[in-house]
């Protein structure tokens, strides 16, 4: 088991802080792939334990400056990688290299984001249609 990096101590290794949030993104798209498969997505669930376990993606999301709770960050990456077919959430440094727009190499999904790059759109199309 990963130990986190508390809130209060910044990440110094982004490989470790990216590392942080997939095993919370994992346990988090374990314990609600039941309501993905009900409802088509996972849900944004904001209770204090979820938060607290989801604060390894705090400082990600102060550096990308999204205005996000962590758990919306959790459920987004759960959705894309359920819908994709990956059987997990979606790398969070995959993710953030989509957004800002940067090379993709060396991913092992790299073939479910060009194959199904039309449900990776409409899905987050889903999530930026919504208000957080």
């Amino acid at each position: 088991m990963a130990v986190m990096n508390n809130e209060s101590q910044p990440y110094t290794d982004f490989r470790e802080m990216y590392r942080d949030i997939d095993f919370v993104a994992e346990a988090y798209y374990n314990e609600f792939f039941h309501a993905y498969k009900t409802d088509g997505r996972f849900p944004e669930v904001y209770t204090f334990e979820q938060t607290k376990r989801a604060s390894s993606a705090i400082q990600l999301l102060q550096l990308l400056e999204w205005e996000w709770n962590p758990v919306r960050l959790l459920a987004l990456l759960s959705t894309v990688g359920a819908a994709l077919g990956i059987g997990r959430p979606i790398p969070v440094y995959d993710f953030c290299s989509m957004i800002e727009g940067a090379a993709l190499i060396g991913t092992p999904y790299l073939d479910y984001y060009t194959k199904k790059k039309d449900i990776l759109i409409a899905t987050l199309e889903m999530f930026a249609n919504v208000e957080p």
